[in-house]
């Protein structure tokens, strides 16, 4: 039984929202202190513009504990009849990622958390057939040490604008590719990263057997 002592009112605002090849929808969140949460279950419906999760808006909502076994630090089940959202300022949001900022992904996933931000010098963008045979789209990147990574990008607003350019034999012409890899390149850009679960796949990741991800892109 749920008791009052367990349940959280927080502000959270959404850094990363994204669909997963499992029909899963993802969003993950900083609160006003700087912890992550991923409110679980969400739906398709719940990440559409207006609905629940968005960018530039704070979601208030009541938290408790989630009871699957495979949960990740940061997951939280939630009421949905608790809801209720705020628009915010470009600005704000900024100073709010600025604030929480990770240094490095080891930072993010090797302290145990499965969401973080970084702001990553961009080196190449691609749009490749992976190991399963499927085309994805791939950054690779310098985080704040200097190390290099190549992340699948999962984001649905950049991974939309992408598809939307993709010809009809599925190929990305490099004039594009270019335009889209300059755009990450110039401007202030912060990637929010995270981790899938690990029985989303059967090819094992590099951290406790996850792959990561780029759940969030965002320009400033």
């Amino acid at each position: 039984m749920i008791t009052i002592d367990i349940i959280q009112n927080e502000e959270i605002i959404p850094l990363a929202i994204c669909n997963l090849p499992d029909n899963q929808v993802c969003v993950a969140a900083l609160n006003n202190n700087g912890q992550w949460i991923r409110p679980c279950p969400v739906y398709q419906t719940d990440i559409v513009e207006g609905a629940l999760f968005n960018y530039l808006q704070k979601t208030i909502l009541l938290l408790k504990p989630l009871t699957d076994s495979n949960k990740r630090l940061e997951d939280r089940a939630f009421f949905r009849d608790s809801i209720r959202v705020e628009k915010m300022k470009q600005e704000w949001v900024h100073a709010h990622i600025l604030k929480y900022l990770d240094q490095s992904v080891e930072d993010v996933f090797e302290r145990g958390r499965s969401a973080g931000i970084v702001c990553p010098i961009v080196k190449d963008l691609t749009y490749k057939r992976g190991l399963g045979g499927k085309k994805n789209i791939r950054i690779s990147f310098e985080d704040g040490i200097g190390k290099l990574h190549n992340f699948i990008v999962v984001e649905n607003r950049f991974k939309t604008r992408i598809l939307e350019e993709v010809d009809f034999d599925d190929n990305l012409e490099e004039e594009v590719r270019l335009q889209f890899l300059r755009e990450l390149q110039n401007d202030d850009v912060y990637f929010t990263i995270t981790l899938m679960t690990k029985n989303s796949t059967t090819f094992p990741g590099p951290y406790d057997g996850c792959h990561p991800l780029i759940s969030g892109i965002h320009h400033f």
